[in-house]
């Protein structure tokens, strides 16, 4: 809704706005129309002042405030912000139409399989049309909406499908009839066919062609829209009479100001006057492959009569005629023709960092602007002129170059797999890619695909060639026998591992991810599992390809789904490494200024799964937040057949076999409960626990779960939804245990208790006090903060608080832990200052003045005290 309120600023006008709606005299200030604000219940003088430069209001009497006319209307209406853009859009912009009178006749006409064959029959669209473009049945005709650029119904185009009396098209309402581009989605091709009429446009889409009309007549055209055409081939395509001819004219006339090129191209076969696209498609068999070829066959010839000196028949080698002219005029006709016959051939792409991209039929996928090697060669192959070596191979590299940027379309890049929209794209080498829809499964091509979707693969053989299989327990078994079987950890751990790694296919979907972490004793299989995770990812080991710097890990982690980190030690933690991996949970972003320039930034994406493994858990509080993990314990869920050549090889022989089985869970019963929305029901049904800001990745993995149970269910559980539940209560426990070791408050607080007789001694006088059984602390933070600074010093170890600020903010962070371990706390003033009440049941070990988690009995000297010295207690088993 975001450019609706950007289009609403540019036409509202403040004044007027605020005058029509209360009473104001354009001038002075108003009375505020919220009187509940003020302190009488009125407004007892004009207090609000209206800004007419802004469209902003302020009362003085009450603070209330509206950046903006749209949410002082939400605020006057009690609605939404979203919904008074669209009353005010319709009201000061253009009229729209409820949502209402284009989703009702859509669902009735679903619902009604005669209409449906009917329109099958005679228009030759597929149910699959009719869903996509939202078109629908009145129960006397057929309801087309047109959508605006903001994806706002502006329209219904209601046609007589019957050819009852009546005209053939009539709009929704007065007011609405105003002549449009239909549909938009068309024009974000680099190449457009312009067609007479809605249906010959949908039929059109429907064979993979990017066609266009206006919603207005075979003559209709304004100029206004031509700049929706710069840069672009375009194709128009009239229908067999005199006005389709007559209209074609003025559309070429038109579109030939903005676009590289534009051509009028006539259905061959048509006999009767009238006939059209449709008719072209379902009388005469026509298809899109066909019309595409005929459609480059003007611009061939155009082409040919350019480079020499319109002879037409030159033969062979179409450079030759300006290869000798190196002027400007020259060089700039040489450009245009290679981008000619580029663009004839093949797509240009880019994405939204700014890369192109060429696609061609039959030599794949290059890049244009980053390490275009690939591209040269293929230039090269044209014409050997055509290299950067010469002055002629530059400057037409160049021309390329901003020609792509400037008209190519938009394309969505990614790496491997990409979630969009309810749908799921993997790569399948070969400049092919695994499509699942709604609809079925199959493969399109790689970039010169009609959602214009472009992968690459981080790993070679990291592809998917096999679709999904429809019976997958092969396939889940062979995942059980070379996978599941040699994780070393009990089975609630092995799905859980799974659910995660499978959920890598929706990491577009669901930003936030758990980090996992696989902890155990030396040599008891932390590198061998990460491996399997590899092996079943990647189809290869990737341990050994570890990053040297923090700019590699950024570049890995926007590039490769499943980032690795083996052997991490608390030991080899730095704030850089901590900042990465913070960032890789929260999905966020890593911005870095360009190398050899002054100005000009590049962001690193860190959209990934990061798996570690180490002997020792996280020991800081941000990390172990965001942490699940995962005890291995060889001795007792290993397995002494282990053999790494025959598994690591029978997994990597049987990934097709898996990743198929796997991808047909996914298409099967995870797609369509994302598309539903139940991943926002399943977040709702978790409860409290201590991993809650992961909730929609966790779902996302009991989705995942529910559809492997039943092949695979764990014994010892009734469904999936009682392992969820035991995935979030042992992770809670783990998160409970680690910031109750390694919390350096609770740890100062248990010492300050335990050691105040020692500190009394050395003649600190202590704020700690016996009441009733417990200790009791009284304090302001800033005294506290001088008691800590004296004991580190008799203790020997740090205090890491500066000043009493950052001490205070601790304290509040560490509330719930401290709760956890037996404080209370209470805040109250005395003396004009606050104060701090903390009290602890005194405890009776048979140790005088030591805390019950042990803390307080260390005695290091300087510099060995940590956080994490009293962490790593293994915890709590539970068999399967």
């Amino acid at each position: 809704m975001e450019k609706i309120h950007e289009r609403l600023i540019e036409h509202i006008d403040a004044a007027q706005f605020y005058t029509d709606l209360i009473d104001w005299d354009g001038k002075s200030n108003a009375f505020c129309p919220f009187p509940e604000k003020h302190k009488d219940g009125k407004d007892s003088l004009p207090s609000m002042k209206i800004f007419t430069d802004t469209g902003g209001a302020f009362c003085h009497g009450c603070g209330y405030k509206a950046t903006s006319p749209i949410y002082f209307f939400a605020d006057f209406k009690k609605i939404s912000p979203d919904a008074a853009a669209r009353i005010l859009y319709g009201e000061w912009v253009e009229k729209i139409v409820p949502t209402e009178d284009y989703k009702k006749p859509a669902a009735s006409l679903l619902a009604n399989e005669f209409i449906l064959d009917k329109i099958k029959a005679a228009r030759g669209l597929t149910e699959a049309t009719v869903k996509r473009f939202r078109i629908g049945y009145d129960n006397k005709r057929l309801t087309i909406p047109i959508f605006n650029d903001l994806n706002l119904c502006v329209n219904i185009r209601r046609y007589d499908l019957f050819k009852d009396a009546g005209p053939k098209i009539v709009s929704f309402a007065k007011g609405t009839g105003t002549a449009r581009l239909y549909p938009l989605e068309s024009l974000q091709s680099a190449v457009v066919f312009v067609v007479e009429g809605e249906l010959d446009a949908l039929i059109g889409c429907q064979n993979g062609l990017p066609c266009v009309t206006p919603s207005g007549g075979a003559t209709t055209w304004k100029p206004e829209w031509n700049k929706s055409f710069k840069g672009k081939q375009v194709y128009v395509i009239p229908d067999n009479d005199e006005p389709g001819m007559k209209g074609a004219k003025l559309r070429l006339a038109e579109i030939s100001k903005a676009a590289a090129s534009c051509s009028v191209v006539q259905l061959p076969r048509l006999k009767e006057q009238g006939e059209d696209l449709t008719d072209w498609f379902l009388k005469y068999n026509g298809t899109a492959e066909e019309l595409r070829r005929l459609a480059k066959q003007p611009a061939e010839k155009e082409f040919k009569a350019k480079i020499s000196g319109d002879d037409p028949d030159m033969p062979s080698m179409p450079f030759e005629a300006t290869a000798r002219s190196t002027t400007e005029e020259g060089l700039v006709a040489r450009s245009e023709a290679v981008w000619n016959v580029l663009a004839d051939a093949g797509a240009f792409f880019k994405n939204e960092a700014g890369e192109t991209f060429y696609a061609h039929d039959k030599f794949g996928v290059m890049r244009v602007h980053k390490d275009p090697g690939p591209f040269v060669h293929f230039l090269g192959r044209i014409n050997p002129i055509y290299n950067n070596a010469t002055q002629v191979g530059r400057f037409v590299m160049e021309r390329i170059k901003t020609n792509a940027a400037m008209v190519s379309a938009m394309s969505k890049t990614g790496s491997w797999s990409i979630y969009d929209k309810g749908e799921l794209y993997v790569a399948a080498g070969n400049d092919k890619l695994l499509h699942l829809t709604e609809s079925g499964f199959g493969h399109i091509r790689n970039a010169v695909n009609k959602e214009k979707v472009l992968l690459n693969l981080p790993v070679q053989g990291m592809e998917v060639t096999a679709l999904p299989c429809k019976v997958p327990c092969d396939g889940l078994n062979l995942l059980k026998e070379y996978f599941m079987e040699w994780l070393p950890m009990q089975d609630e751990d092995r799905f859980l591992l799974l659910a995660w790694l499978v959920g890598v296919f929706f990491r577009d979907y669901v930003k936030p991810k758990p980090i996992v972490r696989l902890l155990s004793k030396t040599a008891t299989g932390k590198s061998t599992s990460s491996k399997l995770a590899s092996l079943l990812l990647y189809g290869q080991e990737m341990l050994n390809i570890a990053a040297s710097t923090m700019a590699a890990y950024y570049e890995m982690s926007s590039t490769y789904p499943l980032v690795i980190m083996d052997n991490l030690e608390t030991r080899n933690m730095n704030s850089m490494l901590e900042d990465f991996l913070l960032i890789a949970a929260t999905g966020g972003v890593k911005s870095k200024r360009l190398l050899s320039a002054d100005t000009g930034m590049i962001q690193y994406h860190a959209n990934c799964l990061v798996l570690t493994n180490g002997i020792e858990p996280f020991n800081k509080h941000e990390l172990i937040d965001r942490t699940m993990e995962l005890q291995l314990d060889i001795e007792q869920y290993g397995n002494n057949r282990f053999h790494e050549t025959k598994v690591f090889g029978g997994l990597m022989a049987n990934r097709q076999k898996i990743m198929a089985s796997l991808l047909y869970l996914v298409h099967k019963y995870v797609l369509p409960r994302v598309r539903k929305g139940e991943v926002g029901r399943i977040m709702g049904e978790f409860g409290s626990h201590g991993k809650e800001r992961f909730n929609e990745y966790f779902a996302l993995m009991a989705l995942v779960l529910d559809a492997l149970w039943g092949y695979l269910p764990v014994k010892g559980y009734k469904n999936s939804r009682d392992l969820t539940s035991h995935w979030l209560e042992s992770q809670t426990k783990a998160v409970n245990r680690q910031n109750e070791g390694t919390d350096e408050v609770l740890y100062f607080m248990d010492t300050y208790v335990s050691r105040y007789n020692q500190l009394v001694l050395a003649g600190v006088q202590t704020r700690v006090d016996q009441v009733d059984g417990r200790h009791v602390v009284r304090f302001t933070t800033r005294d506290l903060l001088s008691d800590f600074r004296i004991m580190s010093k008799q203790l020997g170890i740090r205090c890491p608080w500066i000043n009493d600020r950052q001490l205070g903010t601790r304290l509040v962070d560490s509330a719930g832990v401290l709760s956890k371990s037996g404080w209370t706390m209470e805040t109250y003033v005395s003396a004009g200052r606050r104060r701090h009440r903390y009290s602890k049941e005194v405890q009776h070990d048979g140790k005088q003045g030591t805390a019950q988690d042990g803390l307080a009995g260390h005695k290091g000297g300087p510099g060995h005290w940590r956080p994490d010295a009293h962490t790593g207690q293994k915890s709590g088993q539970r068999k399967a």
